[in-house]
C-alpha cells in the first residue's frame, strides 16, 4: 500500500491537485507581473492640467459634480473629466491644475491622487 493510498487519494487525485497549484502559479504570476508592469515608474509620466469647466450633473435624485480639463497631446485619450465630492468642487475652481500620471507603455492615465489630496488640504488649510 502506497502513501497516496494511506490518505484516501489515488494518482487521479494527485494529478488534479498539481493541475490545479500549476494554473494557480501561473495565475498569481500573471498578476504580478502586470501588477509589476503598471506602475513601473520607467513607464510613469507627471502631466498637470488645468480645469477647463466644473459642472454639476443632476439625474432623478443623483448629483453628480464633475471637473473637465483640457489634455493637451494626449488626444488618444478619451476621457477629460473626472468626479469630484461636492466640498472639492466647492474648493475647485477654472484653472486650477490637477496632476495626472500617464503611462506612456498603456496609454492610460489616472488622477495622481497623493497629489490631488495635498492640493485639497492646501485649499481647505487657505480657506480658513
Amino acid at each position: 500500500m502506497g502513501i497516496l493510498e494511506e490518505f484516501g487519494f489515488d494518482l487521479k487525485d494527485l494529478l488534479k491537485i498539481i493541475i490545479i497549484l500549476f494554473i494557480d502559479i501561473i495565475i498569481i504570476t500573471t498578476l504580478l507581473f502586470v501588477v509589476k508592469y503598471e506602475t513601473n515608474p520607467i513607464y510613469q509620466q507627471n502631466i498637470s492640467c488645468p480645469i477647463v469647466s466644473k459642472k454639476i450633473v443632476r439625474e432623478k435624485d443623483k448629483i453628480t459634480y464633475k471637473l473637465n480639463f483640457k489634455l493637451k497631446h494626449f488626444s488618444i485619450l478619451n476621457d477629460d473629466h473626472i468626479y469630484i465630492t461636492k466640498e472639492e468642487y466647492d474648493l475647485l475652481k477654472k484653472s486650477d491644475e490637477i496632476s495626472f500620471i500617464f503611462n506612456t507603455k498603456t496609454k492610460s492615465i489616472r488622477l495622481d491622487e497623493e497629489k490631488f489630496n495635498d492640493l485639497i488640504e492646501e485649499l481647505k488649510m487657505k480657506r480658513r
